[in-house]
């Protein structure tokens, strides 16, 4: 019996596994397929080695393999596998054959966010937004994955606070309406308010956290951190951006205005000897001791 495309998916996964992860082997397993035993390399075979690529950290290989996959016609027509792994469905539709992936588009995830990830881990954040913008040419729709990698890039990103703000804003351009939500890009939206406000711009820190659909807490926490860091500090800001946000104390998940968000409340107040913390007990948190610690710390650092 000859080997198939799924026996070298499965061998190059192998690699993959090995301690330590072995990817001088995987390339060569996919180097060899087709040479001896006419098995073209598929989305599969490429994404497998790719993954060995980002276990092992190394960049270069996996934008080589991710430039051939495309020059030799496999072009990717999703975003990538979270983490590597393949699920069980998809190693079943896999089985029988590759026409399923017409029916069931968006089931599947391919090696972008593998690569980005690389660049993430390494604070590549420019390297990152040119490989998002090759994805995005090719028609690839990013998930929340995706720009949760790009974020981190511009997290760990020596670059200077204004690089930082270009990249993020020529993502943001790039998005479809329907992917400017706080759902898929809620990690973008989170780094661009705080690079604004390290660039004490409150203004466009504000500007982007209006355009943003559908709000969640970290957000929110972002906007109102960058309340309290600014100078001068906006103190009126924060307690009606507060006042005014959709989010709802008590509320399960997204819903919950978090402890962090009312600590920046409570710190740009106490910037200006403001005291609201009556205004911000309206949100039904009767415990206000962790808001206290926190204003204390600050006070704390100001006078050391």
């Amino acid at each position: 019996m000859s080997p198939t495309s799924v026996t070298y998916t499965n061998a190059i996964g192998v690699c993959k596994r090995a301690d330590p992860p072995d990817l001088k082997n995987a390339l060569v397993l996919l180097g060899e397929a087709q040479k001896k035993d006419g098995v073209k390399p598929n989305i599969f075979m490429y994404s497998a080695a790719i993954w060995v690529a980002e276990v092992c950290k190394d960049s270069k290989a996996a934008v080589f393999l991710l430039k051939t996959m495309r020059n030799n016609q496999c072009r990717p027509n999703a975003v990538a596998y979270d983490g590597g792994k393949l699920s069980s469905h998809l190693f079943f539709l896999l089985t029988y054959k590759m026409k399923v992936l017409v029916k069931y588009p968006s089931h599947f995830r391919f090696p972008w966010t593998s690569v980005l990830s690389i660049f993430g881990a390494q604070g590549k954040l420019e390297e990152a937004c040119s490989l998002f913008r090759l994805m995005k040419r090719d028609e690839v729709g990013p998930t929340a994955v995706t720009l949760q990698k790009l974020a981190l890039a511009s997290q760990k990103s020596t670059c200077p606070p204004e690089t930082v703000v270009e990249c993020l804003e020529g993502v943001l351009d790039q998005l479809k309406d329907y992917e400017r939500n706080a759902m898929i890009s809620g990690p973008i939206y989170n780094r661009l308010i705080r690079a604004y406000g390290k660039l004490n711009d409150f203004d466009n820190s504000l500007r982007i956290f209006e355009s943003i659909d559908r709000m969640n807490a970290q957000i929110l926490s972002s906007m109102l951190f960058v309340c309290s860091a600014v100078t001068p500090v906006r103190w009126q800001d924060a307690i009606i951006i507060l006042h005014t946000s959709d989010i709802v104390a008590g509320a399960a998940g997204r819903g919950k205005i978090e402890y962090s968000a009312l600590s920046y409340a409570v710190i740009a107040c106490s910037k200006e000897n403001q005291w609201k913390v009556r205004a911000l007990s309206l949100f039904g948190y009767k415990n206000m001791s962790t808001l206290f610690s926190a204003v204390s710390i600050h006070e704390f650092n100001r006078r050391a």
